[in-house]
């Protein structure tokens, strides 16, 4: 797995992570995102571009449910958007959708993190 901020514009950061979001790509006292922004990135809003996972499998997405109650604890937000087709089914078959944010675009995910409508 490979994160990389693709825009910061103050309180919104935008990152696009690729390839496998798997237990082999995840260490367990790692967390990419504050790795990547800083350990201050929580409170702020974070849009995460998945157009490029190739595979996500449930460490994956153990990290995707932490990295939410973190960000909400902090007082931010973590907005998922443009999911690849695999990571697409693997969230809807967990019913996901009920517990993380997910947009279909990036501009549908910052209306949302922003509480704006579509």
């Amino acid at each position: 797995m490979n994160l990389f901020i693709t825009a910061e514009d103050g309180q919104i950061s935008r990152i696009s992570v690729c390839g496998d979001v798997s237990q082999d790509n995840l260490a367990p006292a790692d967390e990419p995102i504050s790795g990547l922004l800083g350990p201050d990135c929580y409170n702020r809003i974070v849009l995460l571009d998945m157009h490029d996972v190739e595979m996500l499998d449930s460490s994956g997405v153990s990290w995707l449910l932490s990295c939410d109650k973190t960000f909400r604890n902090a007082g931010g937000r973590l907005v998922l958007h443009s999911l690849s087709p695999y990571a697409h089914d693997v969230l809807r078959v967990l019913n996901m959708h009920l517990i993380l944010s997910i947009a279909d675009d990036e501009r549908s995910a910052l209306e949302l993190a922003q509480g704006t409508p579509s």
